[in-house]
């Protein structure tokens, strides 16, 4: 791993002291809000040498550790499956990450130094690798702290990103913005290896001031995440369920995250069930943990007079019995795109889960080219591969078209196994890069 020279570490060090000063008096301001515990665990000393290390992953959400999926069994499998540490500044996703990985620690991280400290004493690194976001310090919708970065290589462990994107977020809070002036290019050459997704995000990186020799394009890894060792979930009782059901088709509409959209998938849905009284709407709404969302939601549900039923609320038979399940649980749309017969993606969101399972996707207009999930959506869409319906407003009699062709699912599928062949592989290539770069090499 890369020293620290004399000029840098002291550079820091005021930085860090000025940091921790206006971090402390941030917690102290939240204990008398009661925004947190005031009983913050006291720092540890130096990292027991005898505590077995650990791979820490961080991962903001379920999203970003389907991704790169299939780069974690390689790396796992390289190293000889050590203990397995997945970070997240989101707890609700702590179910979904254990259906995944079982044999792995999860740990909530909102940056504290007191929070990192307990977790450096408590599972000391072996590797930290940074899950797609943020390549840049706070410019992603994720809380991650440069002090995690740096904790991890005090603790001697090489720091790496894989599958890199960027947002071009502003910093969410005026703490945040303090952390990103004083450590933003600190951060930066934190890394031993920054591997992304594209050359722009290369280049938008090295502008921002990383070292060109460790920023390398090994590609996306989501389309490895399409082959089938990894689009079913072993355990899916949801799917068996649904597999199980009366016949009558099922349209799976998979992160709906706009109060627009999600009004006009029910409009529509409810156009189709009126032709087909079997039919069944999974509506997967983004941050069902939001109890806002959830309102809204409900409410245009039972304005709908559709029969609905809440994942959560409902055994597995239960739950899909009527017209509309709304899946409010984490870990679950995988196996409900497996049985679905047509599917829709919210915009902005990954389209390659329900076409991993050969499964006809609709979308719609609106798409944000800044968000990690257009050049996946665009690439599909040039080639034919998607069912495009303009507004969303249209998908009601889009559904019907498909449902009433006899080729339509066929023809949906056009282009996509040689638009696979060209990319995928990106986990192999991260592989191989932190094998080219030393940085497995340099592990403590």
């Amino acid at each position: 791993m890369r020293p620290a020279s004399p000029g840098q570490a002291a550079g820091t060090d005021w930085k860090s002291r000025l940091f921790n000063r206006l971090e402390s008096i941030s917690e102290w301001r939240a204990a008398r809000r009661g925004d947190q515990a005031a009983d913050i665990p006291p720092r540890p000393g130096t990292v027991p040498s005898s505590a077995s290390r650990s791979l820490w992953l961080f991962v903001s959400t379920i999203g970003e550790l389907n991704a790169v999926e299939p780069f974690v069994h390689l790396l796992l499998a390289e190293l000889g499956h050590p203990p397995l540490t997945l970070l997240s500044d989101r707890p609700h996703y702590g179910p979904a990450y254990l259906a995944k990985f079982p044999q792995a620690q999860v740990e909530t991280l909102s940056g504290t130094a007191t929070e990192v400290a307990s977790l450096l004493a408590r599972r000391p690194p072996l590797l930290l690798m940074v899950a797609e976001i943020p390549c840049k310090l706070h410019d992603a919708p994720c809380r991650f702290s440069y002090r995690t970065v740096q904790a991890a290589r005090q603790a001697g462990a090489p720091v790496a990103l894989v599958n890199g994107w960027l947002y071009g977020y502003e910093p969410p809070s005026r703490l945040d913005a303090v952390e990103s002036r004083l450590f933003g290019r600190d951060y930066l050459e934190a890394f031993d290896l920054m591997m992304v997704q594209t050359a722009e995000v290369r280049e938008r990186l090295l502008g921002a001031g990383a070292r060109p020799a460790d920023v390398v394009v090994t590609g996306n890894i989501k389309f490895d995440a399409m082959r089938p060792a990894f689009a079913m979930p072993a355990h899916a009782p949801l799917s068996d369920a649904l597999r199980a059901r009366r016949p009558g088709p099922v349209v799976v509409a998979g992160s709906v995250t706009q109060v627009e959209d999600q009004r006009a998938v029910i409009d529509g849905f409810a156009q189709l069930a009126a032709k087909s009284p079997d039919a069944l709407l999974v509506l997967a709404p983004r941050h069902p943990e939001n109890p806002q969302v959830m309102t809204d939601l409900t409410r245009m549900l039972d304005a709908s007079r559709l029969d609905w039923r809440l994942r959560s609320a409902h055994a597995p038979d239960a739950a899909v019995a009527g017209s509309v399940m709304v899946l409010d649980t984490m870990g679950e749309l995988r196996g409900c795109y497996a049985q679905a017969t047509l599917a829709y993606v919210g915009t902005d969101h990954s389209v390659l889960e329900p076409l991993a399972f050969g499964k006809p996707v609709f979308v719609s207009d609106g798409w944000e080219p800044t968000y990690p999930s257009y050049p996946v959506y665009r690439q599909l869409l040039d080639a034919g591969a998607l069912n495009a319906v303009g507004p969303a407003q249209g998908l009601g009699a889009a559904w019907q078209a498909h449902l009433a062709a006899t080729s339509g699912s066929e023809g949906s599928q056009t282009g996509i196994a040689e638009i696979l062949a060209r990319v995928q592989g990106a986990a192999e290539r991260s592989l191989l890069a932190l094998r080219a770069h030393g940085v497995l090499a340099r592990m403590a």
